[in-house]
C-alpha cells in the first residue's frame, strides 16, 4: 500500500496472501521444488517486496524474464537461484558471470553462446518446445544441442518446457506435450525437470517435475479456465469518489452523450 493520500486510489497487495498460495502450490507438489515467477516486476507487484516474501517461505528458485531483472532480484537475494527465461543476451554476458544468472537456453545460438569457453563452467537450463511455439529448442534439434553440451562438458541444471493449455484440465494439447516432453527426457534422462505453470501443478504428478514455475495463481489470478481457483485474492483496490450528481432522467452522460 502507497499513495494513498496523493492519489485517487490506493492498490493493496497482500504479502500474506502471496506466502500462503506459494504454501498452497507447495503442499498440493510435495515432491517438486516450488519456484516462482517473479518476471515483469512480479507482474507489477513490486520485487522488492514481493520476492522476500517468498525467499522468507523457503523459495529458493526464482525466474525473471531478461539480465536486469535479474540483476534486480540478486541485489535483493543474494542466495537464491536465478534463472532468465530470455536466454542468453550476447552483449550482457558479463551480467551472467557478476550475478550469477543461469540462462535458460532457448536456441541453437543460446547454446552455441554459452558453449564459449568463457561460459561454459557456468549453470544453464535448457528450454525445449513442446507445442507452444514461443520459446525453446525444436525436438528435432534436441540430440543435435545435446552433442554440442556434451563437447563442451555441460550438462544441463534441468530441462524445461511450457504448458500452453493447463487452464484446461480435460484439454487434449496437455498429454500431447507430456509425450513430447518425455521423449525430449529420454535424451537427457538424467537430468531434472521443470515443466509445470500455476495450472500445471494440479494436473498431477507426472506433469509436476522437480522444479516447478507458478506465477498467475501465486499472486491470486484464476490459472483455470472454468473451474474455481483455490488461490486467495492478492490485490484488491480502494478508489476515492470525486463527485456524486443527480442527473435528470432523459439527460445525457460522458463522453459521447
Amino acid at each position: 500500500t502507497g499513495g494513498g493520500a496523493l492519489t485517487g486510489a490506493t492498490l493493496d497487495i497482500d504479502l500474506g496472501a502471496i506466502q500462503r498460495n506459494w504454501c498452497l502450490l507447495n503442499k498440493t507438489a510435495p515432491n517438486t521444488q516450488m519456484g516462482a515467477c517473479v518476471k515483469a516486476d512480479v507482474y507489477g507487484l513490486g520485487m522488492a517486496h514481493v520476492a522476500p516474501a517468498l525467499a522468507q517461505q523457503g523459495c529458493q528458485h526464482f525466474f525473471v524474464a531478461d539480465p536486469q531483472e535479474g540483476v534486480t532480484l540478486r541485489k535483493l537475494l543474494p542466495d537464491v537461484n536465478i534463472y532468465i527465461m530470455d536466454g542468453v543476451f550476447a552483449d550482457a554476458l558479463d551480467s551472467y558471470t557478476s550475478y550469477r544468472l543461469t540462462p535458460c537456453l532457448k536456441s541453437m545460438a543460446d547454446v552455441d553462446a554459452w558453449c564459449a569457453k568463457a561460459l561454459r563452467e557456468l549453470p544453464a537450463a535448457l528450454h525445449v518446445d513442446t507445442g507452444m511455439h514461443r520459446l525453446g529448442v525444436s525436438l528435432n534439434d534436441l540430440k543435435a544441442v545435446k552433442d554440442k553440451l556434451d563437447a563442451a562438458n555441460i550438462k544441463p541444471v534441468f530441462l524445461m518446457s511450457h504448458l500452453a493449455c493447463a487452464d484446461d484440465p480435460t484439454h487434449s494439447q496437455n498429454a500431447a506435450q507430456l509425450a513430447l516432453f518425455q521423449k525430449a527426457q529420454e535424451i537427457f534422462p538424467t537430468t531434472p525437470t521443470s515443466f509445470a505453470n500455476s495450472a500445471g501443478v494440479f494436473l498431477g504428478e507426472a506433469y509436476q517435475g522437480d522444479i516447478a514455475r507458478p506465477g498467475i495463481g501465486l499472486y491470486g489470478g484464476s490459472p483455470f479456465l472454468k473451474q474455481e481457483s483455490p488461490f486467495e485474492a492478492v490485490v484488491s483496490l480502494r478508489g476515492r469518489v470525486l463527485q456524486i450528481q443527480d442527473v435528470p432522467a432523459g439527460d445525457s452522460i460522458g463522453y459521447g452523450a
